[in-house]
């Protein structure tokens, strides 16, 4: 049994390495494939593609065997490695993308992670089984439907940014631009994730031993028309981060946002945060704010760094005029 589990960390981390390198190559994408060399849809983009097959479809098997045969509270923890794996990648230098990481990134990431860790180990964990008709039945769900009112009116706010006049559109490297865009990429991956479990569930049931077709009902068919809304609009928002950030401010971000998201949608819909202690129910909330804080945290050094390279390149031209006009 534990030689199981540790192939199953083994698997977990081989997954995460993949993810983050896949994550490192899109940002290598945004760096040089642009609109002007190559074609306007980043999926006929070559280095993007390579870096979505890394990101999404190469750990797949690995986590779904390590699901299988671990538990997921020794899983849930490894969920920062991503974080490190990105970090690291970017600081030793893949391609284009070589970052350096000051010491106030470093202590923000240590404060992020320890906020994920908190939220992974003691938070719910979605071991529920859950049925079509227990999605169609969500709108009974008051916490589930403030929770997802919440997460779409701020998306929403944030898609609505794209309509303002050019001069009056938040900066793309601005702390607020940044935590709107990641949170918006994780609340599709979180609600992407969990409608998949319910699409995966109804699949097993309808090819079971048993054959309890579920593929003619129509919440099917309106959980997977979801996802595959959901989950290309969360690749689109990553893609967006990753180009106006540094991967040492992106990845943490939106992989601290999309875990905590996910497991705070799977706790509310499983209805599972009734059954927390009072002592795992304040530690998640402390994972939480810790996350919160350090997010903003990166964000603002970000901005910094972006009007310190901004200032630079302003005196560079400033002293170019006078040889010009020699």
């Amino acid at each position: 049994m534990e030689l199981g589990w540790g192939l199953g960390l083994v698997l977990v981390a081989v997954g995460g390495l993949s993810t983050s390198i896949g994550m490192v190559i899109m940002k290598h994408s945004s760096a040089v494939e642009t609109e002007l060399e190559t074609p306007r849809l980043i999926c006929l983009r070559p280095w993007w593609v390579l870096g979505f097959l890394l990101l999404v479809i190469v750990p797949l098997p690995f986590t779904m065997v390590a699901l299988s045969i671990t538990p997921i509270t020794l899983i849930a923890p490894f969920g920062g490695l991503n974080i490190l794996f990105a970090i690291g990648l970017a600081h030793c230098g893949v391609l284009s993308v070589k970052e350096t990481i000051s010491m106030a990134h470093m202590k923000a990431i240590v404060l992020l992670l320890l906020g994920v860790t908190l939220v992974s180990i003691f938070g719910p964990h979605g071991l529920k089984e859950t049925t079509l008709e227990d999605a169609a039945e969500c709108y009974t769900n008051i916490p589930f439907v403030v929770l997802f009112a919440s997460c779409m009116l701020i998306m929403l706010a944030y898609v609505s940014t794209w309509l303002l006049p050019e001069h009056r559109k938040l900066s793309e490297t601005s702390p607020l631009s940044v935590v709107l865009c990641s949170f918006t990429a994780a609340a599709c991956g979180a609600y992407a994730q969990l409608l998949l479990k319910v699409v995966a569930e109804a699949m097993g049931r309808s090819w079971g031993p048993h054959h309890d077709n579920q593929l003619d009902k129509p919440s099917f068919w309106i959980c997977l028309a979801s996802v595959l809304i959901f989950a290309p609009f969360e690749l689109y928002l990553l893609n967006s981060v990753l180009a106006s950030c540094d991967v040492v401010t992106a990845v943490p971000i939106f992989q601290a946002l999309l875990l905590t998201l996910t497991v705070a949608t799977g706790g509310v819909f499983f209805k599972e945060f009734g059954e927390l202690t009072d002592i795992n129910l304040a530690l998640f909330t402390l994972g939480g704010l810790l996350v919160g804080a350090s997010m903003g945290w990166l964000a603002l050094l970000q901005n910094l760094q972006a009007r310190v390279v901004m200032a630079s390149v302003a005196e560079n031209l400033a002293t170019l005029e006078p040889d010009s006009e020699s």
